[in-house]
């Protein structure tokens, strides 16, 4: 992956420079680094605690499990190594995770890729674990049933009114309407997807022109379940929560300029 991705913006008045090492945007000859809707998003804590409980639940679950098959007395070295293993499974099972999740979105990037250059669509490997292949069904499936037109492929955007950019993964036309469309490995739909999908589209529509509505595609982090989640009906209250996000965010910045650190 190149160091820097320039993508010109608003007929070249632009050029937005994305640094995908660090996840960062500046927009060509200026000093400050843009917001990130990621960063604004970011936030909203409620997907964090659900993290944090299924850490300590992870960690539960394993302790609970070594003294039920246990028996006698536990000698102190013993039980340390299984603490220390209990509380470091979450980093473990993210991971594993987080390969079922990058290998569905990479394939569904690299099928999107192949039907707008009208090249073959990736092969699909004997070797991939069964996670893999359900999430890759069930997008394979979604395709099929549906009239889908790949129009764009990670796609940066870029808000001149209100600073921030960001990067949405595809716009496409189903059925005749045309999606802002953002892939998800996750275990649900939470609220700040949302909000980042609203900002995405309010700054493609800023720079570019409408679009019909906005679509999450989830593949299941465990399982490789697939969803499909139309957000379009939300949007104007979306990106209303975005925005208040965003002030929040850009007054955190002014504060850490001016006042220590404690």
């Amino acid at each position: 992956m190149p160091k820097i991705i320039t993508k010109s913006l608003y007929n070249g008045a632009v050029k937005l420079n994305f640094y995908p090492s660090s996840h960062r945007y500046k927009v060509e000859g200026e000093k400050e680094w843009l917001t990130s809707v990621t960063s604004v998003t970011g936030l909203v804590g409620f997907p964090k605690e659900i993290a944090m409980k299924w850490a300590i639940g992870l960690a539960d679950t394993h302790l609970k499990e070594y003294l039920n098959d246990r028996e006698g007395l536990i000698d102190k070295s013993e039980l340390q190594n299984v603490i220390a293993e209990a509380l470091s499974l979450y980093t473990v099972r993210r991971a594993e995770a987080a390969d079922v999740g990058t290998l569905i979105h990479s394939y569904a990037e690299a099928f999107a890729r192949a039907k707008m250059e009208g090249t073959p669509p990736p092969l699909i490997g004997d070797d991939l674990p069964e996670q893999v292949l359900n999430g890759i069904n069930g997008f394979l499936d979604w395709y099929n049933a549906h009239n889908v037109k790949f129009l764009d492929v990670e796609r940066l955007v870029y808000s001149r009114s209100m600073n921030y950019a960001g990067l949405f993964d595809a716009l496409i036309e189903i059925d005749g309407k045309q999606m802002l469309t953002d892939w998800k490995s996750s275990n649900a739909v939470y609220p700040e997807m949302n909000f980042q999908l609203a900002a995405y589209r309010s700054a493609y529509e800023e720079e570019m022109s409408a679009v019909n509505g906005s679509l999450i595609i989830r593949f299941g982090k465990d399982d490789g379940s697939f969803e499909v989640k139309d957000i379009s009906d939300s949007y104007f209250f979306d990106v209303m929560a975005f925005q208040g996000l965003l002030k929040v965010k850009n007054r955190l910045k002014e504060l850490n300029r001016v006042c220590p650190k404690l």
